[in-house]
């Protein structure tokens, strides 16, 4: 799920006042040669974004132009929209989505539109995605679906947990299903800690105990706690215990009576000893 992109160092770090003074064919250079080669480093990455950032409305401007181009970097001038929240980004996703011929990463970056924006109207074009041969494409429409509160969106990704074909992007699903009060959910998180291949694979256990304790209900932190006591591997439940208590000290603060306060507090102090 990655877009194109260039070494910073290729194009230049883009500062506020570097930009006003920046011709449009400037800033379209710049967000071209960005688009131009990969990188994986996150440090880059993030050099990378606040270039971007910093072109500001012109450089918005300049984004939505090359997403409703024909340009090999649409997709990640698309990504850059959406990651940016510029809300004109949503035509742009409706239309690479509804449209057969977009190029599968064209739509990988209109599924990251569709869960950032929350967007409803597009559930069953997210619904197709998840049912492509395309990884790529079911690691997208995982998360769109996930970001979309509705009972078809939770009862699909539900069956697809547990769905032997689903495997290869089981993780993205799981997480999908943390999502805060989705208490159905559980159970299947449930299921899938006794699958075989909960136990095959330490990033699926870790998702599986982030996503119980993020779904936010009484059981669901209880079922958190307890997989973590279940958990043989001790390193796997050292990072199961650390990721647990971060998730359960942020709901703790955003509480609002006593009673959820003290009880998340004491299952923070159960994990702790």
């Amino acid at each position: 799920m990655r877009c194109l992109l260039v070494a910073i160092a290729a194009v230049g770090l883009a500062t506020a006042a570097d930009v006003r003074a920046q011709s449009s064919r400037d800033i379209e250079r710049l967000l071209l040669g960005v688009c131009s080669t990969e990188t994986d480093t996150f440090q880059e990455l993030k050099r990378l974004f606040e270039s971007v950032q910093a072109t500001g409305e012109p450089g918005k401007t300049v984004l939505l132009k090359i997403a409703n181009s024909r340009r090999p970097e649409r997709a990640c001038a698309l990504r850059y929209l959406i990651r940016l929240e510029d809300r004109r980004a949503v035509a742009v996703v409706h239309r690479a989505l509804r449209d057969a011929h977009s190029e599968p990463s064209f739509r990988e970056a209109a599924l990251e539109g569709v869960a950032t924006f929350r967007d409803a109207a597009m559930i069953g074009e997210a619904l197709e995605a998840f049912t492509s041969t395309s990884v790529l494409l079911r690691l997208g429409a995982a998360s769109a679906l996930g970001a979309i509160d509705d009972p078809r969106t939770l009862q699909v990704l539900r069956d697809a947990a547990l769905d032997p074909s689903y495997e290869n992007v089981r993780v993205p699903i799981v997480r999908a299903l943390g999502t805060s009060g989705r208490e159905p959910a559980i159970d299947t998180l449930l299921d899938l800690s006794r699958d075989p291949s909960y136990m095959r694979s330490a990033l699926l256990r870790l998702e599986v105990g982030a996503s119980l304790a993020r779904i936010g209900t009484t059981r669901s932190r209880q079922e958190a706690v307890a997989l973590v006591t279940r958990t043989s591997d001790v390193e796997v439940r050292a990072q199961l215990k650390t990721q647990i208590i971060e998730i359960f000290l942020a709901q703790e603060q955003a509480a609002h009576d006593a009673v959820t306060k003290d009880s998340i507090e004491q299952l923070v102090a159960n994990l702790k000893h």
